[in-house]
């Protein structure tokens, strides 16, 4: 581990390196999806840390601003396989080349079979873009996305021409969720989702039929001159679409809405093949008259279609259909598990082979089961956590086993298959992708660079170069290797229901002191703050940040900003705590120094920065604008009005502090700003930094006399401009350049946060994708000469 040894004053440089808070991301309401040219697909074997190369300038094809361009390459981090994955897809004939569809950081791509994904997102910057539903290949070139954010908003049918690399818009009339909904007519579970097999193609590859979360089923011609056009059940939730191999217009399709039995169940569409109209009736005449809730079907021989999901009573069900529906047999019947995804196959001795998966089994190992006998007899599979696809070892296995596989909070989301003789298995669903070389009898995780994390807050220790990530789901993580592995050490936090918010370090000494804010994800309660000198195998003390210790109206709010400080033998430590203002600890006393800054509810973030060289502090409010104190936190003066706008106040709003030269930067949702000799008592208008247009101003930090800016996708509510991302980098004597090389920009378009470490290396912190770590050339080309 490299570690650098300098003076005190040194020591002070080093923290102008700051970093700011950052939010849960949520997509403006306002953007529609674009559209982009399509590029040709390369189907070989790549390396993911290796992205496309990049020319010396960035130019924007819709205006022709040209920057100067930076070169760094940016690269996945190692929070591998933390998220959900919702579907997986592989390619006809090539069962090592893989695409996996996520809940909020749009699509992986594997050219390995799996041993390595890369974030493959390009053409899916618009908002709702990032949740996948459904994923088909048409050919080996060819392959369809069902996307769409919670509720159905946004997103479309997004369709490749080079075998995932690129997307483009097919139709926007068509809408899916590819995440968790808050509907009436719906589970009241975030599992089972509207996602899975809600794409089919007739036998002649002419049509596509796609079940939406809300408008029932669409046709849409693959000529790519007729629009989609409803086919019937409006107003329905569509689960799962399966049409018959031996007639092209006999359609399947499951949907549920709320308690209405006459519009939950399986439902027949005949000759839907003829366009528009309503084409369905309920099956009434199976099991499905019980208002079934089905959530997958799938054809695993042309007269046997299989459905599994689970009855008005909550019992698990799965059934094979025979005669184009008149002959049901149950296979399984169970009352502890909801059965989600499905898939199978004919063996070579004509037996069919069928395997399930459930949701949040309380026999973890059965929450995967196999038949080959055709659904007579089952047998759970086996799973092998400890080593990843390739060999390494998973971070993820010690700290969350009810996760995994055969875990009792485990959910298989989608089983895929290929179609070669080998029968390679891909399992989607909860904490990644499990992979089977054996025909469905093992399994072991398939996750390496599979970023799926939604993260608040990056920092680096100046002292270790050590990195930590603030997370959604994981509370904290910590890197040795400029994030290339992580791990977690949460000893003394009390991790019930909560989330990990906001984040200081204080390196006035060596080791730093590192503090963190926590509270629940979705409600303003369980908040607290703990500090840790030894953040690997120490553990975190409390903060005692509640009523016993003076911190008067403090109830256990969110803690949302965070800025440590040692001054001469003051310890001095800001907290933001959302819906009561902003709190200061110092001589071991809490108290409330102002009750403006935070008070909104669901403010998300509240960025703050200390002055090292002065008694100055500045926080960032949303609602409000930004606010600096000349006592070091005591007291507080609005110094600039610069509140956001109420679409983008989750999104925008960021400070960093240059203070060896007295600069303060301001990020919102109207530009990017520099106000020098910010310690002035007139705090005048600071200036503003032109950016390229289609691009907007999203989290910063400062450091090695730069101010390093992520910019956020945005198409200006203009649909037909595609939404654009890039990373900057701005200095008083250079002006604004480019750093994002083609991987950020197609995968960058929604950062939470930015830390620059000492070395220079980038860190930004997404809505979803993960971390993406972007490495100066001369780095990468040291790296690669070392090999």
């Amino acid at each position: 581990m490299k570690r650098f040894r300098t003076s005190s004053f040194l020591i002070l440089l080093i923290l102008i390196v700051v970093t700011s808070a950052c939010n849960e991301s949520s997509t403006p309401k306002d953007a529609s999806p674009g559209d982009t040219s399509s590029q040709s697909g390369d189907t070989g074997k790549s390396d993911p840390k290796q992205p496309d190369k990049q020319t010396d300038q960035q130019t924007d094809q819709q205006t022709g601003t040209s920057l100067p361009k930076l070169s760094y390459t940016f690269m996945p981090s190692g929070l591998d396989g933390a998220g959900f994955q919702n579907v997986v897809a592989i390619q006809p004939g090539n069962p090592n080349y893989v695409l996996s569809g996520a809940d909020v950081a749009g699509i992986h791509l594997s050219k390995d079979g799996g041993a390595t994904w890369q974030l493959s997102n390009k053409g899916l910057e618009a908002a709702g873009a990032r949740h996948i539903a459904a994923l088909v290949f048409l050919d080996k070139q060819t392959v369809f996305a069902a996307v769409g954010g919670q509720n159905g908003f946004d997103g479309g049918l997004y369709r490749s021409t080079d075998a995932g690399v690129t997307w483009t818009v097919f139709s926007a009339l068509t809408k899916f969720s590819g995440g968790n909904n808050k509907n009436a007519e719906l589970p009241d579970a975030p599992h089972p989702r509207s996602t899975g097999n809600l794409l089919a193609f007739d036998s002649h590859k002419t049509a596509l039929y796609a079940g939406t979360f809300k408008d029932g089923v669409f046709r849409c011609s693959l000529d790519g001159k007729t629009p989609c056009v409803n086919i019937g059940m409006k107003g329905l939730f569509i689960r799962s679409l399966a049409i018959d191999p031996t007639d092209d217009n006999l359609l399947y399709a499951a949907a549920y809405n709320g308690k209405s039995s006459d519009k939950t169940g399986v439902f027949k569409g005949t000759g839907v093949a003829s366009g528009s109209g309503e084409h369905f009736a309920k099956m009434t005449d199976s099991p499905a008259s019980e208002a079934l809730h089905m959530e997958e079907m799938k054809f695993l021989t042309p007269q046997q279609l299989i459905i599994v999901g689970s009855d008005a009573n909550g019992t698990g069900k799965v059934y094979r259909v025979e005669e184009h529906g008149a002959k049901w047999t149950e296979l399984l019947s169970t009352n502890t598990t909801i059965y989600e995804s499905v898939n199978g196959y004919m063996d070579e001795s004509g037996k069919l082979v069928v395997l399930v998966g459930t949701s949040d089994h309380p026999e973890g190992n059965k929450s995967v089961l196999r038949s080959t006998d055709g659904g007579a007899t089952w047998n759970p599979v086996e799973e092998n956590p400890d080593k990843l696809v390739g060999g390494e070892p998973w971070w993820y296995t010690p700290i969350n086993k009810g996760g995994l596989m055969n875990g009792n909070t485990y959910v298989a989301a989608d089983i895929e298959i290929s179609d070669t003789p080998d029968r390679t298995m891909y399992i989607a669903g909860r904490a990644g992708v499990w992979k089977s070389a054996d025909k469905g009898l093992s399994w072991q995780p398939s996750v390496r660079h599979m970023n799926v994390t939604i993260n608040h807050n990056v920092e680096v220790d100046p002292h270790t170069d050590r990195v930590f990530v603030v997370d959604t789901d994981w509370k904290l993580l910590v890197s040795d290797n400029k994030l290339d592995n992580v791990l977690q050490n949460l000893q003394g936090v009390d991790q019930k229901s909560v989330s990990g918010l906001s984040m200081a370090v204080d390196a006035a000494k060596n080791p730093s002191t590192i503090y963190l804010g926590v509270g629940n994800r979705d409600a303003n309660k369980n908040g607290a703050l703990y500090s840790t000198t030894d953040p690997v195998n120490g553990a975190w003390i409390s903060e005692n940040l509640d009523l016993e210790h003076g911190a008067k109206g403090f109830n256990g709010q969110r803690i949302i900003g965070l800025a440590a400080k040692t001054s001469g033998n003051d310890r001095l430590l800001l907290a933001a705590v959302e819906g009561k203002g902003m709190y200061l600890k110092k001589g071991g006393q809490w108290s409330l120094v102002n009750s403006s800054i935070a008070a909104r509810a669901e403010n998300k973030t509240v960025p703050i920065v200390f002055d090292s060289n002065k008694p100055f502090a500045y926080a960032y409010d949303r609602e409000t604008g930004v606010w600096r104190s000349g006592d070091d936190g005591q007291t507080w003066t609005q110094v600039y009005r610069a509140a956001t706008k109420e679409i983008n106040r989750n999104e925008t709003g960021y400070i960093a502090l240059d203070a060896a030269t007295d600069t303060l930067y301001i990020s919102n949702d109207k530009g990017l700003f520099v106000q020098s000799e910010a310690s002035r008592s007139d705090f005048h208008e600071p200036k503003r930094i032109q950016l390229p247009p289609f691009s907007a101003a999203g989290p910063i930090a400062f450091g090695g006399g730069q101010l390093y800016m992520a910019g956020m996708a945005t198409n200006k509510g203009n649909p037909s401009v595609q939404p654009t991302a890039d990373l900057f980098v701005y200095s008083a004597k250079d002006g604004l350049r480019s750093a994002g090389d083609a991987f950020y920009q197609a995968n960058g378009g929604f950062p939470n946060c930015i830390a620059v470490g000492p070395d220079g290396v980038i860190y930004v912190g997404m809505g979803g994708p993960g971390v993406l770590v972007g490495k100066p050339a001369q780095q990468v080309q040291r790296s690669q000469t070392a090999k």
